[in-house]
C-alpha cells in the first residue's frame, strides 16, 4: 500500500512541475514596440501622403500601408489622454491612438505642432485614418526650418514641360517644394523610380528614402503612379530629380 501511494505522489509531483514550466514558458502579448521583438523597419511618410493614398485607392494603400508600422509626421489638431490627432484638412483627419500615454509629454504639446508618431496603421474607416499602438517619437520645433505648406500635385508630363520651357520660372514654381507627382514608370533601378513624360526620353528620376524603398519591390514597368517627394529642380544632365520620396498609389 505504501508504495501504491508513493507512486501516487511522484506522479502527482511530476504533473504538477510539468504545469508550472508550462506556465513560466508561455510567450508574452505582442507589442511592436517591445525590446524583445525584432522589430520592423517602419516607413517614413507624411499625415498627407497617407492620406492621400486612402483617399485615391483604399484598397492599394492597405496593401502598402495597412499592419505595418509608420513613422508618420504631421500638424497636430487636437491631443487626449488616449490619442493624438494630426490634421491633413479642416475634415480630413490621421487618429493615432497611443500605446501606454505619458501624460506630462502630452501636457507639453500644442495644436499646429510638428510631430513624428510612430505606430501600426489599421487601414481607413471611411473618413478617416487609423493608427494603434502608437508612441511619440519625435517633435519638431518652430525653428527647424520646416515649413508646412500644401502639397502640389502635378503630372510628369506638366512637370517636365514646365521645366523645359523656363526652367528658372519652373525652380521658383517648383524647386525645393513638396510636389504629388504621377506618371507611368519608365524602370526602377537601386532605390530610384523613373517615372517618363511624353516619351522615353523625358523623365524624372524619384528618389526613395531607405525606409521606403521595399514600396518599389511591387512597381513594374508602365505601372502608373503617384508619388509625394521635395523637388531639387534640374541635375546637370537637365531632368528633374526628386529627394525623400514616398508612394502614394500605383495603378
Amino acid at each position: 500500500m505504501a508504495m501504491v501511494m508513493k507512486k501516487i505522489y511522484t506522479t502527482l509531483l511530476i504533473m504538477a512541475l510539468l504545469i508550472l514550466c508550462s506556465c513560466i514558458s508561455l510567450p508574452a502579448a505582442s507589442n511592436p514596440h517591445s525590446a524583445t521583438n525584432i522589430k520592423q523597419t517602419p516607413i517614413q511618410i507624411s499625415s498627407d501622403a497617407l492620406y492621400i493614398a486612402y483617399t485615391n485607392n483604399q484598397v492599394a494603400a492597405d496593401t502598402l500601408y495597412k499592419g505595418k508600422l509608420l513613422d508618420v509626421t504631421g500638424s497636430i489638431g487636437s491631443i487626449t489622454s488616449d490619442w493624438i490627432r494630426l490634421d491633413v484638412s479642416d475634415f480630413d483627419f490621421i487618429y493615432c491612438h497611443l500605446s501606454n500615454p505619458d501624460l506630462n509629454k502630452l501636457a507639453s504639446l500644442s495644436k499646429g505642432q510638428l510631430v513624428t508618431i510612430e505606430g501600426i496603421c489599421t487601414g481607413s474607416d471611411t473618413f478617416n485614418v487609423d493608427m494603434t499602438n502608437c508612441i511619440l517619437i519625435t517633435t519638431i520645433t518652430q525653428d527647424t526650418n520646416v515649413v508646412t505648406t500644401e502639397v502640389i500635385e502635378i503630372s510628369s508630363v506638366d512637370l517636365i514641360a514646365a521645366y523645359m520651357a523656363n526652367s528658372v520660372a519652373a525652380d521658383q514654381q517648383y524647386k525645393n517644394k513638396v510636389l504629388q507627382v504621377s506618371g507611368p514608370i519608365e524602370f526602377i533601378q537601386d532605390n530610384v523610380l523613373m517615372v517618363r513624360g511624353v516619351n522615353s526620353l523625358d523623365n524624372i528620376f524619384l528618389s526613395f528614402s531607405a525606409q521606403n524603398v521595399t514600396q518599389l519591390a511591387t512597381l513594374s514597368r508602365d505601372d502608373f503612379v503617384t508619388v509625394l517627394g521635395t523637388c531639387n529642380g534640374v541635375n546637370i544632365a537637365g531632368s528633374v530629380t526628386f529627394d525623400n520620396c514616398s508612394l502614394v498609389s500605383s495603378k
